[in-house]
């Protein structure tokens, strides 16, 4: 691989490649870009990142986070910083915030796929960047306005360089996987660091009794490298805000978040068995021909390496009392290089088995929307029955996916096409139709009329205030703080439809209702 370094890594438009590799790199592109900016922010967690954001860019305070006016401890700054710049640079929009996240997981997917096909066979490398780009996981949180496509970027550049480290013995090597260590400090926190170190140790453990961990993990300059990056910003936050910082970042956003269930968002030990095979679907069926092939794989030296890097990942966070299904992408670019590399050793029925998944996902993608539309009575949550309820029929959605699924059955009885083309060309129709009209279908749905009453709101005079919700999108289309004080007199307020009741608001054709959603005026006081 050269001199090793992430630019000859990164190096897509070597003189040699054929001009057929660019059309891919930008139809694989243009998975991540196309419709980005189309679809409305689903709150919490895209209204959250992107409001702070955009407050960051009204204060100009480029070391802090605030929402709805308030502290935000829950994630560093890195993230804040790059969607700030692209705030700047294209306006306040969905492209802006979300744009970070695509190209990371572009990068991502490109780079772990020139990495394996240096080492095994080009077609190989493609398959891998072709499989993380397509699956379903990577496809999602590419499109998110949050900081964990940033993260499965630094995560890939740490634990791959570190191979390359084993692999050479080159110091500099090592020195640039402590470089991304601080740099993922600044990105999500103290994961950046265990993920890397644990899986290093296990496997060093296993391999040659800990010494190429004890030569990598104790290098002084290497974790100087990580302070000098990570620490200036970590200082400044605490001489900030002081307990308050170390209380709400390390304490309930990392540790409570391990020991307890925040928000909600729990489960049992087996919650990832049923996850991680959705994250990468349509590629599932291959997870079973890794762990049928585990005790082989074991014995190549790179291969148990992300038997590790996985299996710590799965094992990790199915004993945490928060699970979020963006967990184990941290473990499933591993699974996918595993998969990619027994792909071609496989007999035909696998590949039938991948079709027929993809056969699967096509059919769950068109039924899904309409059985959640006539089955919307068993909902409980008031406001997201009444979203549904209210939702257009996915008509865009269910032909869409019936060609796809005619060109998937086409593949599967025909030949014409290399075994690997037969899987490439439906997993990214698949794609293409997800991001172009399954997720827009769901974002209009969910959150349409969040964005649409916040357009309303543009040209209402007066204080506006939430009440009963949490939607932080709300602001960041308002361009204006949102927040949840006690409604006045006078007061416009933003609340669900069935608890317009709890006020004596005005009866007139000034109060807004869409779908569930109410924009609504109390009465000024009378003289």
């Amino acid at each position: 691989m050269g001199n090793g370094m992430l630019f000859s890594q990164l190096s897509i438009f070597n003189k040699s490649q054929r001009a057929q590799d660019y059309g891919l790199y930008l139809a694989l592109f243009l998975l991540y870009v196309w419709q980005l900016g189309g679809t409305p922010l689903f709150d919490v967690d895209e209204g959250a990142f992107a409001e702070a954001s955009r407050e960051m860019m009204l204060s100009k305070d480029w070391l802090h986070t605030t929402l709805q006016g308030v502290d935000r401890f829950d994630k560093p700054i890195l993230v804040y910083w790059l969607q700030t710049v692209f705030l700047y640079i294209f306006g306040i929009n969905e492209w802006s915030v979300r744009l970070p996240s695509a190209i990371c997981t572009f990068i991502t997917a490109i780079y772990v796929g020139h990495f394996i096909g240096q080492r095994t066979d080009l077609k190989i490398g493609w398959s891998v960047s072709f499989a993380i780009s397509t699956s379903l996981g990577f496809l999602t949180i590419g499109r998110a306005a949050t900081a964990d496509g940033l993260l499965n970027m630094l995560l890939a550049f740490i634990l791959l360089t570190l191979w390359h480290y084993v692999e050479t013995k080159e110091r500099k090597l090592l020195l640039f996987s402590y470089l991304w260590m601080g740099l993922g400090l600044l990105a999500k926190g103290p994961v950046a660091i265990l993920i890397p170190i644990v899986t290093l140790f296990i496997w060093s453990v296993f391999q040659d009794k800990g010494k190429t961990f004890c030569r990598a993990a104790f290098d002084p300059i290497g974790w100087f490298i990580v302070i000098a990056v990570a620490s200036p910003w970590y200082l400044y936050a605490w001489n900030r805000h002081g307990d308050a910082f170390i209380q709400g970042f390390f304490i309930k956003h990392n540790i409570s978040r391990f020991s307890g269930a925040m928000e909600s968002h729990g489960g049992n030990p087996f919650y990832y068995l049923t996850v991680w095979p959705i994250l990468c679907l349509p590629w599932s069926v291959l997870i079973l021909a890794v762990l049928l092939r585990i005790k082989l794989l074991w014995k190549n030296p790179f291969h148990s390496y992300c038997l590790v890097w996985s299996i710590f990942v799965f094992v990790f966070f199915s004993f945490s009392g928060t699970k979020l299904p963006h967990y184990m992408l941290y473990g499933t670019i591993p699974m996918i290089l595993l998969m990619m590399i027994i792909l071609p050793t496989l007999s035909e029925k696998w590949y039938k088995w991948i079709l027929s998944t993809q056969i699967f996902v096509c059919v769950f993608f068109i039924a899904l929307p309409w059985i959640v539309i006539y089955q919307s009575h068993l909902i409980r949550h008031i406001l997201y029955k009444r979203l549904v309820e209210s939702a257009a029929a996915p008509v865009n959605v269910t032909y869409s996916l019936l060609f796809t699924l005619t060109v998937i059955l086409c593949l599967m009885f025909r030949g014409g096409f290399s075994k690997i083309t037969r899987l490439m060309i439906p997993a990214y129709l698949i794609s293409l139709v997800f991001v172009s009209f399954v997720v827009p279908w769901w974002a209009s749905t969910l959150q349409g009329p969040v964005r649409d009453l916040a357009n309303i709101s543009l040209g209402i005079h007066g204080k506006i205030v939430q009440y009963g919700l949490n939607q932080p999108s709300f602001s960041f289309y308002r361009k204006e703080i949102t927040n949840h004080d006690k409604p006045l007199a006078g007061d416009w307020i933003f609340l669900p439809e069935h608890r317009m009741h709890e006020f004596n608001y005005l009866s007139n054709n000034g109060n807004f209702l869409i779908n569930g959603f109410a924009l609504i005026q109390l009465p000024p006081e009378s003289k």
